[in-house]
């Protein structure tokens, strides 16, 4: 069997967050969604987004990236939720069978 593999970012809470004003939760937002924006726009983001009504709280959201672990990893260190300290990023790969699942970017 043959595999394909894609870069996968876990987006977990930072259980020792700083606390921040309301404003400043929503300045961290915005520029972390712009950052994701950005990425996707350069084609090293393949697709984001968050969860919901997930089983444990802590896992925020995800991105599949067209880079190696290494370079989303470094990329994500640029974003402000992180760089803020309210989210942690933990990389791998991820394995599936060849062809069952194929990333489009529509325009």
């Amino acid at each position: 069997m043959e595999f394909d593999t894609t870069t996968l970012l876990v987006y977990t809470s930072n259980p020792d967050s700083p606390t921040y004003s309301d404003e400043q939760l929503d300045d961290i937002q915005a520029g972390h969604m712009a950052h994701l924006q950005s990425l996707g726009e350069r084609g090293l983001a393949l697709t984001a987004g968050p969860f919901s009504e997930q089983s444990d709280a802590r896992f925020r959201g995800l991105v599949f990236f067209s880079v190696e672990p290494a370079e989303a990893l470094r990329l994500t260190q640029d974003d402000p939720a992180v760089i803020g300290g309210r989210l942690l990023a933990d990389v791998m790969n991820w394995h599936r069978q060849a062809g069952t699942v194929i990333f489009t970017r529509q325009a």
